[in-house]
């Protein structure tokens, strides 16, 4: 059931995330740092994005922001969307597999948070999540760790606190395993998020 309006992938990669909610977006857009990423969700993927960029996580929003506005032909573009801004346009954001690159969260649910239509829209994103009971330590205290594997994990207790701080909703906190590595799962969060109108 499509119900998002624009999507903005943070961190495609190959498109695979994408493939999963393009069935709910009208117009779809994918984020990555990597040129050789974006070439490759665009050869494979193009029937599911309407657009790319290729620009950091952190910097994704103004940069999607200002392109969509100038498109005559997007979805988002007529002046019911903006008035004089294109801020809360944005009904979905999407980050698979993208924070385990990022340590400290705050930067961009901030961008998220200003973007992001209230009520309606959804950041939906997963983590590794920092798990003592292998041993894993969060000694300087800061809620996240950067693992032996160069991936960081995330407290559970660290997103929850995060968003408050923020001004974000949790709609859905999910502990589980989010992939393999050597055979063996990768406990990780799945997370919902969502801005309570004022």
């Amino acid at each position: 059931m499509v119900w998002s309006n624009l999507c903005i992938d943070l961190g495609c990669g190959t498109g695979l995330s994408g493939l999963a909610f393009k069935s709910c977006t009208k117009y779809m857009v994918g984020t990555d740092l990597s040129p050789d990423m974006i070439d490759v969700a665009r050869e494979r993927r193009s029937d599911c994005y309407n657009d790319f960029d290729v620009v950091s996580v952190e910097d994704a929003f103004p940069m999607v922001m200002k392109k969509i506005q100038n498109q005559q032909h997007s979805p988002c573009s007529s002046s019911s969307y903006y008035g004089d801004t294109v801020s809360k346009i944005v009904d979905l954001v999407i980050a698979c597999d993208v924070f385990v690159y990022l340590g400290n969260l705050q930067p961009i649910f901030e961008s998220v948070h200003k973007y992001l239509t209230p009520d309606t829209g959804r950041f939906a994103f997963s983590t590794e999540r920092l798990d003592t009971a292998k041993g894993e330590k969060d000694e300087e205290g800061r809620g996240y760790v950067l693992l032996p594997t160069a991936r960081f994990a995330h407290k559970k207790s660290y997103i929850e606190k995060l968003a408050r701080k923020i001004g974000f909703q949790v709609e859905a906190m999910k502990l589980c395993p989010i992939r393999k590595n050597g055979g063996k799962d990768i406990n990780g969060i799945l997370v919902v998020l969502s801005v309570p109108s004022t």
